[in-house]
């Protein structure tokens, strides 16, 4: 990963980055002129990488450009995640991150690791849509039920005993898919 940090941008560039947006998002092509004045249109690959930097900038965001081939440490890719490196290391070795080794230090790409962070936002999204259904269909736990069900949920915790075991089988008894 690049050693540098991208600064967010000052108040100049960030008004500057606002007049570019506002021209960016209209429709039709744009083209790049050249120090000689030679015009040459954007694929619109390109184009939609720079509405997105400059969406960024005029918001006060910092804005780094990576391949997603760029290869990560552990502990880079935990900060991206959220998580911490310990976390991350369980979860490499279950198998959930695909890696890789450099001599005796892990290494993720990129783009498994915004895979990785787009499951777990899926998974998350889906648990809270559970919990919404079982409260829509009138089973609604107690709120601290239901916060606890929610975590063992998006932690993936099997619910096969324990506390809230007896809930989950009424629901998968009625009818309703209920994984957790």
């Amino acid at each position: 990963m690049s050693k540098s940090v991208p600064a967010p941008p000052q108040d100049a560039e960030k008004k500057r980055a606002a007049e570019l947006y506002r021209m960016l998002i209209h429709d039709g092509s744009a083209c790049l002129v050249g120090p000689d004045n030679s015009k040459i249109e954007l694929p619109s690959s390109i184009y939609n990488i720079l509405v997105k930097v400059v969406e960024n900038m005029q918001e006060g965001r910092a804005v780094a450009l990576l391949p997603l081939m760029e290869e990560m440490s552990t502990q880079a890719a935990a900060d991206m995640l959220g998580v911490s490196r310990q976390f991350l290391v369980m979860e490499l070795e279950a198998g959930k991150i695909s890696f890789h080794r450099a001599g005796s230090h892990r290494r993720i790409y990129l783009q498994d690791v915004l895979d990785y962070k787009k499951q777990r936002e899926i998974a998350r999204t889906d648990s809270i849509d559970r919990m919404a259904q079982i409260s829509q269909a009138g089973h609604a736990l107690a709120p601290v039920r239901a916060a606890a069900l929610f975590v063992a949920l998006v932690r993936g915790h099997h619910c096969r005993s324990g506390p809230h075991a007896d809930q989950i089988r009424r629901c998968q008894g009625e009818g309703r898919s209920f994984a957790c």
